[in-house]
Protein backbone atom coordinates (compact mmCIF):
# COMPACT_ATOMS: atom_id res chain seq x y z
CA UNK A 1 0.00 0.00 0.00
CA UNK A 2 2.78 2.44 0.93
CA UNK A 3 4.68 1.51 -2.24
CA UNK A 4 1.54 2.19 -4.32
CA UNK A 5 1.13 5.64 -2.70
CA UNK A 6 4.80 6.48 -3.30
CA UNK A 7 4.54 5.50 -6.96
CA UNK A 8 1.26 7.45 -7.33
CA UNK A 9 2.85 10.53 -5.73
CA UNK A 10 5.94 10.26 -7.95
CA UNK A 11 3.81 9.94 -11.10
CA UNK A 12 1.61 12.83 -10.02
CA UNK A 13 4.65 15.01 -9.24
CA UNK A 14 6.26 14.13 -12.60
CA UNK A 15 3.03 15.06 -14.40
CA UNK A 16 2.75 18.38 -12.58
CA UNK A 17 6.37 19.22 -13.32
CA UNK A 18 5.92 18.45 -17.02
CA UNK A 19 2.65 20.37 -17.17
CA UNK A 20 4.19 23.39 -15.51
CA UNK A 21 7.25 23.13 -17.78
CA UNK A 22 4.94 23.29 -20.78
CA UNK A 23 3.35 26.48 -19.46
CA UNK A 24 6.87 27.87 -18.82
CA UNK A 25 6.42 28.22 -15.10
CA UNK A 26 8.34 26.75 -12.20
CA UNK A 27 7.25 23.96 -9.90
CA UNK A 28 6.41 25.34 -6.47
CA UNK A 29 5.02 22.96 -3.86
CA UNK A 30 2.45 24.53 -1.56
CA UNK A 31 0.04 23.74 1.23
CA UNK A 32 -2.80 22.19 -0.76
CA UNK A 33 -2.03 18.56 -1.55
CA UNK A 34 -3.86 15.44 -2.73
CA UNK A 35 -7.38 16.82 -2.39
CA UNK A 36 -10.20 16.02 -4.75
CA UNK A 37 -13.05 17.92 -3.06
CA UNK A 38 -13.98 21.54 -2.65
CA UNK A 39 -16.91 23.09 -0.78
CA UNK A 40 -18.87 26.27 -1.42
CA UNK A 41 -20.84 27.79 1.44
CA UNK A 42 -24.18 28.92 0.03
CA UNK A 43 -24.76 31.37 2.89
CA UNK A 44 -21.62 33.48 2.48
CA UNK A 45 -19.90 32.25 -0.73
CA UNK A 46 -16.79 31.04 1.04
CA UNK A 47 -14.88 28.39 -0.91
CA UNK A 48 -12.93 25.81 1.05
CA UNK A 49 -10.30 23.50 -0.38
CA UNK A 50 -8.53 21.71 2.46
CA UNK A 51 -7.18 24.43 4.74
CA UNK A 52 -7.50 27.13 2.06
CA UNK A 53 -10.46 29.49 2.22
CA UNK A 54 -11.38 32.38 -0.02
CA UNK A 55 -14.53 34.47 0.04
CA UNK A 56 -16.05 37.63 -1.46
CA UNK A 57 -14.12 39.62 1.15
CA UNK A 58 -10.71 38.21 0.10
CA UNK A 59 -8.41 40.98 -1.11
CA UNK A 60 -5.48 40.64 -3.49
CA UNK A 61 -3.17 42.36 -1.03
CA UNK A 62 -4.00 39.91 1.78
CA UNK A 63 -4.03 36.82 -0.45
CA UNK A 64 -0.68 37.75 -2.01
CA UNK A 65 0.96 37.68 1.44
CA UNK A 66 -0.29 34.16 2.21
CA UNK A 67 1.75 31.02 1.56
CA UNK A 68 -0.64 30.09 -1.23
CA UNK A 69 -0.53 33.60 -2.69
CA UNK A 70 3.26 33.70 -2.73
CA UNK A 71 3.38 30.44 -4.72
CA UNK A 72 0.71 31.59 -7.20
CA UNK A 73 1.48 32.46 -10.81
CA UNK A 74 0.23 35.72 -12.35
CA UNK A 75 -1.73 34.87 -15.51
CA UNK A 76 -3.15 38.33 -16.26
CA UNK A 77 -2.26 41.75 -14.93
CA UNK A 78 -4.08 44.68 -16.47
CA UNK A 79 -4.37 47.86 -14.41
CA UNK A 80 -6.74 46.98 -11.54
CA UNK A 81 -7.48 43.46 -12.81
CA UNK A 82 -5.29 40.49 -11.82
CA UNK A 83 -5.77 36.74 -12.35
CA UNK A 84 -3.67 34.28 -10.38
CA UNK A 85 -3.22 30.57 -10.97
CA UNK A 86 -2.88 28.82 -7.64
CA UNK A 87 -0.13 26.24 -8.05
CA UNK A 88 -1.06 23.12 -6.12
CA UNK A 89 -0.04 19.51 -5.86
CA UNK A 90 -3.68 18.59 -5.38
CA UNK A 91 -6.29 17.25 -7.77
CA UNK A 92 -7.97 20.65 -7.78
CA UNK A 93 -6.95 23.61 -9.92
CA UNK A 94 -7.83 27.14 -8.91
CA UNK A 95 -7.68 30.49 -10.71
CA UNK A 96 -8.55 33.63 -8.74
CA UNK A 97 -9.41 36.94 -10.42
CA UNK A 98 -9.31 40.22 -8.53
CA UNK A 99 -10.80 43.52 -9.62
CA UNK A 100 -9.82 46.66 -7.68
CA UNK A 101 -8.13 44.46 -5.03
CA UNK A 102 -11.33 42.42 -4.41
CA UNK A 103 -11.88 38.78 -5.38
CA UNK A 104 -14.35 38.86 -8.28
CA UNK A 105 -14.26 35.37 -9.84
CA UNK A 106 -12.94 31.93 -9.01
CA UNK A 107 -12.48 29.09 -11.48
CA UNK A 108 -12.27 25.63 -9.89
CA UNK A 109 -11.45 22.53 -11.89
CA UNK A 110 -10.59 18.93 -11.18
CA UNK A 111 -7.23 17.95 -12.64
CA UNK A 112 -6.59 14.54 -14.17
CA UNK A 113 -2.94 13.56 -13.63
CA UNK A 114 -3.04 11.07 -16.50
CA UNK A 115 -4.69 13.46 -18.96
CA UNK A 116 -2.81 14.98 -21.89
CA UNK A 117 -4.00 16.57 -25.11
CA UNK A 118 -3.28 13.35 -26.96
CA UNK A 119 -5.43 11.40 -24.47
CA UNK A 120 -8.17 14.07 -24.15
CA UNK A 121 -11.73 12.87 -24.71
CA UNK A 122 -15.24 14.26 -24.53
CA UNK A 123 -16.14 11.43 -22.16
CA UNK A 124 -13.43 12.43 -19.68
CA UNK A 125 -14.59 16.06 -19.73
CA UNK A 126 -18.19 14.93 -19.35
CA UNK A 127 -17.15 12.89 -16.29
CA UNK A 128 -15.40 15.95 -14.82
CA UNK A 129 -18.49 18.09 -15.36
CA UNK A 130 -20.64 15.39 -13.76
CA UNK A 131 -18.34 15.40 -10.70
CA UNK A 132 -18.54 19.20 -10.54
CA UNK A 133 -22.35 19.02 -10.78
CA UNK A 134 -22.55 16.45 -7.96
CA UNK A 135 -20.38 18.58 -5.67
CA UNK A 136 -22.44 21.70 -6.40
CA UNK A 137 -25.68 19.81 -5.87
CA UNK A 138 -24.45 18.51 -2.49
CA UNK A 139 -23.25 21.95 -1.35
CA UNK A 140 -25.79 24.29 -2.97
CA UNK A 141 -28.88 22.23 -3.82
CA UNK A 142 -30.59 22.40 -7.19
CA UNK A 143 -29.81 24.94 -9.91
CA UNK A 144 -29.90 27.83 -10.50
CA UNK A 145 -27.10 28.78 -8.12
CA UNK A 146 -27.85 32.48 -7.53
CA UNK A 147 -27.28 34.02 -4.13
CA UNK A 148 -27.02 37.44 -2.49
CA UNK A 149 -23.20 37.19 -2.69
CA UNK A 150 -23.03 36.03 -6.34
CA UNK A 151 -23.62 33.05 -8.59
CA UNK A 152 -22.07 29.68 -9.45
CA UNK A 153 -22.10 27.80 -12.75
CA UNK A 154 -20.83 24.41 -13.85
CA UNK A 155 -19.43 24.88 -17.34
CA UNK A 156 -18.32 22.58 -20.11
CA UNK A 157 -16.47 24.77 -22.61
CA UNK A 158 -16.27 23.14 -26.04
CA UNK A 159 -13.77 25.73 -27.34
CA UNK A 160 -11.16 25.12 -24.63
CA UNK A 161 -12.08 21.46 -24.20
CA UNK A 162 -12.35 21.92 -20.45
CA UNK A 163 -14.95 21.67 -17.69
CA UNK A 164 -14.88 23.88 -14.62
CA UNK A 165 -16.90 25.62 -11.92
CA UNK A 166 -17.19 29.39 -12.24
CA UNK A 167 -17.94 31.43 -9.11
CA UNK A 168 -18.78 35.08 -9.80
CA UNK A 169 -18.99 37.36 -6.76
CA UNK A 170 -21.15 40.46 -6.77
CA UNK A 171 -19.23 43.70 -6.46
CA UNK A 172 -20.47 46.16 -3.89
Amino acid sequence: MVEHLLIHNMVQEAFLKSLLKITQSIYVPCIVSHLSRFMINKVNGEIEIGNVRVSPSTTLSNFSKSTLGISSKVLIKNNDYVTLQVVTASQIGLNLSFSNDRLSTVIIYLKSPESTWSSWSKNEEHEKKTKHDKILNADLGLEPYRFSWGEVESISDSKSGDSYVLVKYRTK
